[in-house]
């Protein structure tokens, strides 16, 4: 199933997909963002058959969405991202949504400064997310 923070009927203008551990930093997201956007995050709970998670994506996605960000801790080749964003192309371009996805490099993150944590050295922080968000239309 998906989780959201937000009812079907609600107007969001910046949806947030995600799935696992990093929702704790969507969620940081969202808040530092409320002045700007009105950010809505869905959690999936699985993630294949992506056929299937898109439909429901669709029918869950609330009023008003412009902008969403696909955010994952995985590499981005391959992963949750793309392959959703994939199936959501057409519907996305029909409803002039722009779309942006946000996920580690094809690399190890091999060292982390005693400053940062681990998605900070990976790139897909809160200040990441935030910055991913602004930039999309």
């Amino acid at each position: 199933d998906i989780k959201c923070d937000f009812c079907k009927d609600d107007e969001r203008d910046t949806l947030i997909i995600t799935y696992g551990r990093i929702v704790s930093e969507a969620m940081t997201a969202s808040e530092a963002l409320c002045q700007e956007y009105s950010v809505g995050i869905m959690l999936l709970e699985y993630l294949k058959p992506y056929g299937e998670i898109s439909k429901t994506v669709i029918e869950r996605m609330p009023r008003g969405v412009k902008r969403v960000l696909f955010l994952e801790e995985e590499i981005r080749s391959g992963g949750m991202g793309m392959n959703l964003a994939d199936k959501l192309g057409a519907y996305f371009k029909e409803n002039d949504i722009s779309y942006g996805i946000l996920a580690t490099d094809d690399s190890f993150v091999a060292s982390v400064q005693s400053t940062q944590s681990i998605y900070e050295a990976a790139g897909v922080s809160c200040a990441d997310i935030c910055t991913a968000i602004r930039a999309l239309k």
